[in-house]
């Protein structure tokens, strides 16, 4: 009767195409350009050398936004259900004696949503050994996809 789903949730990027990640062990703030640089699921962060799976690297505003509009989803997918479910229930005990009316007003549940932006950072690299684009405070920093330094 019950089964587990998974719901995806796309980030925003920024003007650039660039989305935030902040270290879970430094807490420091830093962006990636997804879908250039290795092919892979583990980041580093480019100021403590921390290593982790990609989603470790979630920001707070990031984790906040994901959940709200998975909860949306979640709460929409059960309203439908329950719609469907006393829909057949009113097909079933058509030719009762008893009648039995549950209506729905067919609106949508909305949490509501805290949109964000990412910050502002002030140098942009491009890794020289994995092509990765990436922002840093600062003007040296460890590529979070291969570890490469890159320094100006």
């Amino acid at each position: 009767m019950y089964s587990k789903s998974q719901i995806s949730i796309s980030i925003p990027k920024d003007k650039n195409g660039m989305i935030g990640r902040e270290c879970s062990l430094c807490k420091r703030y830093f962006k990636i350009k997804p879908g250039i640089g290795l092919k892979t699921n583990i980041c580093n962060c480019p100021y403590c050398s921390f290593q982790g799976n990609s989603d470790s690297f979630n920001t707070p505003e990031q984790i906040s936004y994901g959940l709200r509009k998975g909860m949306n989803n979640v709460l929409n997918n059960f309203s439908n259900e329950v719609d469907n479910i006393f829909r057949d229930f009113k097909k079933n005990s058509n030719s009762s004696f008893l009648d039995i009316k549950i209506q729905s007003n067919g609106t949508d549940f909305s949490f509501p949503i805290k949109y964000y932006s990412e910050k502002e950072i002030e140098t942009e690299l491009t890794c020289d050994n994995c092509e990765l684009k990436f922002s840093i405070y600062g003007i040296f920093a460890n590529c979070p996809d291969c570890t490469k330094i890159n320094a100006f």
